[in-house]
């Protein structure tokens, strides 16, 4: 039998190769802007066309290259980070294994340009599908140019595998943000269709931070600085009032590298337990700076994912320094941070050649942060029917609550139950409905009490609103009397700018002012105009905590986000004409008794209820 078992050619293997490191345009910024940073260069810019499936063009200052090291660097395993074993236990760079520039040469046309500062003349090389096409010297600047072309040319199955254009740049977009946060000592220009997006000067973590993410957090930021032998936490965690329905803005780096870490991210949501909505998320900015030979970066291509020799302790170290930051802020309840952080040192002096023993709750328990006690009960005594679920309300149970009147009226019209609540509250005397902790309203009837959700309620009636003027393309605009500038995070100016068409149709009369701002010269008419600016960030949160990007085109989510952005708050205080209005109003919808989650927008309590209580 003939031998089978041979070698693969060289373009074969990088093509191979290029599937792990190379998986979108996304993948060529992070692994090129990463060498540009290990070129220890101060200026970065990056440019794109046709969301990088056309063109990436990365340009640095850094160090440039040789002659015969920008040949080389196109070799797979070529690198000049490791020249021994022990270096991989002992990693201070971004990029080391040497298969990033192989990988992309493999799956595009690449040109360089580079040159050192002792060199009169740089060179330039063209490679196209692992095959040098041209080498030849250059005049050219101290640095190095990167131009990637036509990505995926000769792999048809992967691009045809790529995504819209809007996805694949939110993650360039992701990939930018994240190298950039990482080096606030470095100047990064991003150039999207030859239009000038982020201009980010050199400057302090903070700034990088607010230059990235809206001028909102710089006042709503707190500093966490903790020093152990362990690690050291330095960075700054947003207050609760900036958390948000997504996880956009949370930023773990790890020596200088983003990591990402659902074990340390359960520590930063045990520390701000009973400060955020259940369905919310902190946003964080922190750096944790650890021996090397205590990580392995070595773990996965992307290298965001880490392992760390004592997660344990550093999960311990990382809950007490927020919870101690969140306290010295006085947003959190008073804890003795001394004595937890005693405790520690203690432990350590004693015990300096282990690890640190600490068990916190596992990651995937369901019961993390919830009580596991049950509250006492009293013999013969019932929960008040509004402090524990009910039943989802129905139109038979709606038609009982009428039947003194249903002879005399048309129930099947949607303007029947307001006609009939009128009626019996004329009967019973003058009795307004009134609101109840700023949260519920209360109307009074012969039957018995009906409770409205202040907040479900306007978000039916708005949604309602919103889909049948946009379904009719009736919706009408308040202008501004004077422009106003938005300022939101990357994030949610990536998402705005997709829907604006959409946003636009309904209402909103808006557009970019560049620079993660949009120009906003109206809103729909029931936007309050001095709540715009809250709205359309609520807006933006309602956008990007849908994992379903694609079904933000379609007019009745967009409804739905509008309503629940413009919604009145539990907490608002109501007067008594607004009260009655948004009771009137949710009985002429065609569901009033569901909000869009499928919750009950109010609940009956009849006499007969009342009467069995007492």
């Amino acid at each position: 039998m003939s031998n089978i078992i041979q070698l693969l050619p060289d373009a074969i293997a990088n093509q191979i190769a290029a599937g792990e490191v190379v998986q979108r345009p996304a993948s060529v910024v992070k692994e090129v802007i990463e060498n540009a940073i290990d070129a220890g260069a101060t200026e970065i810019q990056l440019s794109l066309q046709n969301a990088g499936k056309t063109l990436i063009q990365i340009i640095d200052n850094g160090g440039g290259m040789s002659e015969t090291d920008a040949r080389m660097c196109f070799e797979r395993h070529a690198t000049s980070k490791i020249k021994k074993i022990d270096d991989l236990f002992d990693i201070h760079t971004f990029g080391f294994r040497g298969e990033a520039m192989a990988s992309i040469a493999a799956v595009a046309r690449v040109e360089l340009k580079t040159r050192q500062a002792q060199n009169e003349l740089g060179t330039e090389i063209i490679i196209e599908d692992s095959r040098v096409l041209q080498q030849n010297p250059v005049a050219t600047k101290t640095g190095t140019t990167i131009t990637v072309r036509n990505l995926f040319f000769n792999v048809p199955a992967r691009k045809n595998f790529l995504k819209s254009n809007k996805v694949e740049l939110r993650h360039i977009y992701d990939e930018f943000t994240r190298a950039s946060i990482t080096q606030p000592q470095i100047g990064f220009k991003l150039i999207v269709e030859n239009e000038l997006q982020f201009d980010l000067r050199p400057g302090s973590f903070k700034k990088r931070v607010v230059q990235l993410f809206g001028k909102n957090y710089e006042q709503n930021l707190v500093e966490v600085s903790e020093s152990s032998e362990i690690v050291s936490i330095t960075g700054f965690v947003a207050t609760p009032e900036m958390a948000r329905k997504s996880r956009g803005d949370q930023y773990f780096l790890a020596n200088g590298r983003f990591i990402k870490s659902p074990y340390f991210n359960h520590a930063i949501l045990t520390a701000f337990e009973g400060l955020i909505a259940e369905d919310s998320y902190p946003a964080y900015f922190l750096q944790l700076q650890i021996d090397p030979r205590r990580i392995d970066v070595n773990v996965h291509p992307t290298k965001t994912e880490v392992k760390f020799e004592d997660e344990k302790s550093i999960y311990a170290i990382l809950l007490s320094s927020i919870r101690k930051a969140l306290n010295d802020f006085h947003v959190a309840p008073a804890i003795d941070f001394d004595e937890d952080r005693s405790n520690i040192d203690r432990w350590m002096s004693n015990n300096p050649h282990s690890k640190f023993q600490f068990n916190p709750p596992p990651v995937n328990s369901g019961n993390a942060g919830k009580s596991t006690g049950a509250a006492p009960k009293t013999e013969g005594w019932k929960e008040p029917l509004w402090s524990r679920p009910q039943n989802e309300p129905s139109r038979q149970n709606w038609q009982t609550l009428y039947e003194q009147s249903a002879n005399t009226q048309d129930t099947s019209n949607p303007t029947a139950p307001v006609r009939l609540l009128q009626q019996e509250s004329l009967a019973g005397g003058e009795r307004k409905p009134f609101q109840m902790g700023n949260k519920f309203l209360v109307a009074t009837i012969k039957s018995g009490l009906i409770i409205v959700h202040q907040n479900r309620a306007h978000q039916r009636i708005l949604f309602e609103r919103f889909n049948r003027q946009m379904q009719e393309n009736k919706s009408k605009t308040q202008k501004k009397l004077f422009p106003e500038v938005v300022q939101l995070n990357s994030a949610q100016y990536r998402i705005m700018l997709g829907q604006l068409s959409t946003l636009n149709q309904a209402g909103f009369d808006m557009g970019s002012f560049g620079n993660n701002a949009l120009i906003v010269n109206g809103v729909p008419e029931e936007i309050s105009d001095e709540n715009s600016e809250l709205i359309i960030k609520r807006l933006a949160d309602e956008f990007l905590a849908d994992e379903n990007r694609d079904s933000l085109s379609l007019k009745d989510n967009m409804a739905k986000y509008l309503a629940k952005s413009a919604a009145i708050k539990s907490g608002k205080t109501l007067n008594s004409n607004e009260v009655s209005a948004l009771i009137d109003q949710l009985f002429a919808c065609k569901e009033p008794y569901f909000a869009l989650d499928g919750h009950p927008t109010l609940q009956l309590i009849s006499m007969e209820e009342l009467e069995q209580k007492f």
